[in-house]
């Protein structure tokens, strides 16, 4: 990855520029409780997070102003077409339709503009996905929600 090509003066936005391959444990959090009624139209956040060997490919924010490693990268990307893409669109659909608010699973996903901000007093990481696969077959469905806001 290059150094940023776009900032704010003050440095709460910083985007870096190029392409990383990565591998971790990929996050689909729904906007729901667990045992909701089932919405297939519900909202929710793609997460990824590196694994210890892939956080060192990514820049680190350092100094005073809320530094660290990415740990938790949000992902652009639509989150229907990622479970049909890495469990096939019959498995897919089942999980859209559940209840259970969360859904992991190993992956390796290719990013691009990757970019760190503060808001709310914390550090964010987000990106675009380019592409994942699945690391293994294996789903876990989780009843504990991973929603969060400031």
């Amino acid at each position: 990855m290059r150094a940023g090509v776009e900032s704010d003066s003050e440095g709460h936005l910083v985007v870096f520029d190029g392409k990383v391959k990565l591998a971790g444990t990929l996050l689909v959090a729904f906007d729901r409780a667990p045992g909701m009624p089932s919405d297939p139209a519900v909202s929710g956040s793609v997460i990824f997070r590196p694994d210890a060997r892939s956080r060192l490919r990514l820049p680190r924010a350092v100094g005073a102003f809320y530094y660290g490693e990415a740990t938790r990268i949000e992902l652009d990307a639509d989150l229907a077409k990622i479970l049909q893409k890495l469990i096939g669109p019959q498995r897919a659909s089942q999980v859209l339709n559940g209840s259970m608010p969360t859904y992991m699973m190993a992956a390796t996903v290719t990013i691009s503009d990757f970019r760190t901000s503060v808001e709310c007093g914390a550090r964010s990481f987000e990106a675009r996905l380019i592409d994942v696969s699945a690391s293994k077959p294996s789903v876990t469905a989780s009843s504990e929600s991973t929603m969060s806001s400031c």
